[in-house]
């Protein structure tokens, strides 16, 4: 219900945004407090409860986000605020959730670390196989 409200959260905004074009000055400055509120909050708060639930359905996290650079100054605050997410819509205690969300991102990140091959490209992933002979009778 969470991911849903703050898409339908993002929408309104959006629209409230167009309201505030200006037509030869620009945006202005209402408008760019909205636009900077959607861009960073509201999309990182939508992020941070999208894995949250990934994690308790028990996706791994390149299921949920296969193609993402790394940010680490922002996956830090994320992965620390869906971790909090993961906590409050657990049934499991809160020491036990913890443990295992740590886990459970260091071993996506070290998967696509892995996945990258050299100088950052998926070679790793595509393993070409040499062709099979066929004998022609």
């Amino acid at each position: 219900m969470k991911i849903k409200s703050l898409a339908e959260e993002a929408r309104i905004i959006r629209r409230e945004e167009s309201r505030y074009k200006g037509p030869i000055w620009g945006p202005t400055e209402t408008r760019n407090s909205l636009h900077n509120h959607r861009t960073y909050d509201v999309r990182n708060e939508a992020r941070a409860s999208l894995l949250a639930y990934g994690f308790l359905r028990g996706k791994t996290l390149t299921q949920i986000e296969r193609n993402r650079k790394e940010r680490y100054t922002a996956d830090r605050y994320l992965f620390k605020r869906a971790g909090k997410i993961a906590e409050k819509f657990s049934k499991e205690p809160n020491n036990v959730i913890q443990k295992r969300f740590e886990e459970w991102i260091n071993t996506g990140v070290a998967e696509r670390r892995s996945a990258r091959g050299p100088k950052g490209s998926l070679e790793t992933l595509v393993q070409i196989q040499p062709p099979v002979p066929v004998l022609v009778c």
